[in-house]
């Protein structure tokens, strides 16, 4: 029953989960049993969504608890850090900044690597969150990129964070990712670390997936695209060959008009094209 109550308000609705389904979901997140707060736990999200924003916030204490208890069991926490994000959609925003965006950077520094690529996830809603409050959002901007991005502090496994990060704000929010997150996502393209450039790859393969992607069709994107696809790793190269990018298009069109492509962009080229649109 824990595990689908969730299931019933979606049913039921608001009306009927405030005055039927609240009473007995409490319980479950006060059962004696672990396994039953936990089943209660993992679809929170779900079961909030259907009860008056005025009564959610007395759920913040379980989400709460059920971090300070977590400890080690990175299960638990990776529930919590895969749903962050949903949490951050039904708070306003004075909670979203006191109690989540701490547990945000708390999860991305977690040991285990499926937490804190699970919390990666949630700086896209947290981000629009914040986004009428330009001086927040900045300042929220600026500590990502001084721990995950830029200096000694960004090791590699931190920069394969900020490409899962970059990942999401790019498809949730492209007016953020194009101002604040484009030039440095686009510059891991050369990394120093295979790895790194092939979170970059994945990312650029999966936008290009995505039915009206933002940046399908931007210069800046299709020039990374081309540096990969000449990428020394062959895991990179072999990634960026599922991509069909403007150049492939204009290189096919070159090919049958007679004129010679010119295969391979330059690392100093698209260099110089980042540092132009600063």
């Amino acid at each position: 029953m824990a595990c689908s109550i969730h299931e019933i308000a979606r049913l039921l609705g608001p009306e009927i989960t405030d005055t039927e389904l609240i009473d007995i979901f409490d319980k479950f997140l006060n059962d004696s049993t672990q396994d039953v707060r936990i089943s209660a736990i993992k679809n929170l999200h779900i079961f909030l969504a259907e009860v008056p924003a005025y009564k959610r916030e007395k759920y913040i204490q379980y989400i709460l608890q059920t971090f300070n208890d977590a400890g080690k069991d990175w299960r638990t926490k990776q529930l919590l850090a895969k749903n962050l994000g949903n949490y951050v959609t039904l708070f306003d925003l004075k909670i979203v900044y006191k109690e989540f965006l701490p547990m945000f950077f708390k999860f991305c520094e977690d040991r285990v690597n499926t937490v804190n690529s699970a919390a990666a996830t949630a700086l896209a809603p947290i981000l629009i969150k914040f986004k009428n409050d330009i001086q927040q959002m900045r300042a929220i901007i600026k500590i990502v990129k001084n721990n995950f991005r830029y200096g000694d502090v960004a090791t590699f496994k931190r920069r394969q964070l900020y490409v899962i990060m970059c990942e999401h704000v790019m498809n949730q929010a492209p007016d953020i990712f194009q101002e604040y997150f484009m030039n440095d996502f686009l510059s891991l393209v050369q990394d120093r670390v295979p790895n790194v450039r092939i979170g970059v790859a994945r990312t650029l393969r999966s936008h290009f997936k995505t039915i009206n992607g933002a940046f399908v069709s931007d210069t800046l994107v299709n020039h990374a695209i081309r540096v990969l696809k000449n990428d020394k790793d062959n895991e990179v190269v072999s990634i960026c060959a599922e991509i069909q990018s403007l150049q492939d298009f204009d290189d096919a069109s070159s090919e049958r008009s007679g004129a010679s492509a010119n295969t391979e962009m330059s690392t100093e080229l698209f260099t110089e094209a980042l540092k132009s649109t600063r």
